[in-house]
Parts: structure tokens; sequence; C-alpha cells
């Protein structure tokens, strides 16, 4: 599916579950030059929220800013029943300013991809200020004032396999900051 040049204003999600004001499973999945603003979830994700087995999902020249839930306010991917499933964000702004429980911007439960992407402001009160994942490229990403307990940018706890861990690629990491652990980035094994 391609979802392309649409804006999500000021939308409420009252469910406590699963939600997202654009909810995506199954087949591939194109999001482009869209902007989420100011959107709200009582429970998970106030953004875009993923959710399939075998398929790629790519998001690209958006901004999500303002955004509130219980968990990735921006973007959550949730696990499928199968591997294969692949996220890839490119170009694409991410400020918040308001708190989530983790992940302030992105919660991805499979393989996430962030490209040229800048995160600015969010933050969450237990893990990742900007992003908590389980296996994680970046590639040329800021990350400028993000804040949590723990992982002030990014929270990875995931595998410690150098081919499908955590890789951190030419990114700027500046005035993060983490209440107890990982300033700019915790890695938990």
């Amino acid at each position: 599916y391609l979802i392309e040049n649409i804006e999500f204003k000021n939308n409420y999600i009252k469910s406590e579950g699963k939600a997202g004001v654009l909810s995506v499973t199954g087949a591939k999945n194109i999001v482009r030059n869209c902007v989420f603003d100011g959107n709200v979830s009582e429970g998970i994700c106030a953004g875009l929220y993923f959710q399939g087995d075998n398929y790629s999902h790519i998001v690209e020249n958006c901004t999500f800013k303002y955004n509130q839930s219980k968990s990735g306010s921006a973007i959550y991917c949730d696990e499928g029943e199968n591997d294969g499933i692949k996220l890839i964000i490119r170009k694409c702004q991410f400020l918040s300013k308001r708190e989530t429980k983790k992940g302030g911007a992105i919660t991805s439960k499979f393989e996430t991809i962030v490209e040229n992407c800048t995160f600015y402001d969010n933050s969450s009160l237990q893990e990742g200020g900007a992003i908590y994942s389980s296996f994680l490229t970046l590639n040329n990403c800021e990350f400028i004032k993000n804040y949590s307990s723990n992982g002030g940018a990014v929270y990875y706890g995931g595998t410690t396999n150098i081919n499908s861990g955590l890789k951190i690629i030419n990114c700027t990491f500046l005035k993060n900051l983490a209440v107890y652990n990982g300033g700019a980035v915790l890695y938990v094994t």
C-alpha cells in the first residue's frame, strides 16, 4: 500500500490497546511525504502502527511532531509471527516535547534501519528517549536533546551478533541526557 502526501493532525485514540492514527498490517507498506502532528493515544502509538509477517515497511520524508502515547509516539512496530519483517525509515524528522514510557519517537520489535533522520527533544520515562529497539541500524542520523531514564537517545536491548545487532554509522549525538545509564546510547543484552 502507498500512503502519500497526507496530514494527520490532532486526532485522538481513546483505546488503551494497540492503536495508531494510521494502523497497517500485512503487506508491504510505503508511507511517504506525510505529517503526523499533535495526535494523542491513551494506548500504544499515536502515529504509525505496523504489524505483519515477512514484509518490509518504508517510511520516508515524513515529519512527526508533538504526538503522545504510552510507547513509540511516532512509530510503533509490533512483532509478527514470522521473521523477515523490516522497517526502513529515511529522511524523517521526529520532534516530541511529550513523554512516553518507552521509545519517545520509535519503538520497534523487528529489524529497523534508520537513515538520514533527525530526532530532537523526544523523551521517555523509562528507556530510549528517541528510540527503543532490539535490532537496529542507524546511518547518518542526528540525535539532539533527547531524554530518558536509561538511554538518553537510544535504548538497544537485543542480540550481540555483529551481523544483526546494533550498528551506528556516521551519526551525531548532541546534548542527550539519561538519568541513570547511557547518556546517548544504552546497549543492553
